[in-house]
Formats: structure tokens, C-alpha cells, sequence
């Protein structure tokens, strides 16, 4: 498993790299998205998504006390 230190130390990361840092499964992480348990991705493109590591890193601080900073909609 990846740790917090493998994240850059600004910028955005994908998928694999989210779900390996956090130690949740790919699907574990899109279910939270829609649910407002965990950082929605950014559209990058059409079939692109990708996390801030500022968010990322935030949810990891406090998994349990989390919140969203601004309302989700819908991670596509």
C-alpha cells in the first residue's frame, strides 16, 4: 500500500493513486463520492477524473470527521 507520502505535493492524482493511499477499493471510492463521504474528483476531461491532493490529504487528516467544503454533485 501507498502512503500519504507517495502523494505530490500539490497537483491532482488519479484514481489508483487515491484508492492505494487511502487503502479503500476503486469502487469504495466512487460510492463515498455520491454519497458526500469522501472528495469529489475534478472533470479533466470526458473520461478523466482526478482528486486534489489538497483534498485528499484532507479526508486523510480525519477520515471520520470529514466534510465536504462545498455541496457534491454527482461524480460522473
Amino acid at each position: 500500500m501507498n502512503s500519504p507520502a507517495n502523494l505530490p505535493a500539490t497537483g491532482y492524482v488519479r484514481l489508483p493513486t487515491v484508492a492505494a493511499v487511502c487503502g479503500i477499493g476503486k469502487s469504495t471510492v466512487w460510492e463515498w463520492c455520491r454519497k458526500g463521504r469522501f472528495p469529489a474528483p475534478i472533470k479533466l476531461s470526458m473520461r478523466v477524473s482526478a482528486w486534489s491532493v489538497d483534498d485528499v490529504r484532507a479526508w486523510l487528516a480525519d477520515p471520520n470527521g470529514w466534510r465536504p467544503t462545498q455541496p457534491q454533485g454527482r461524480p460522473s
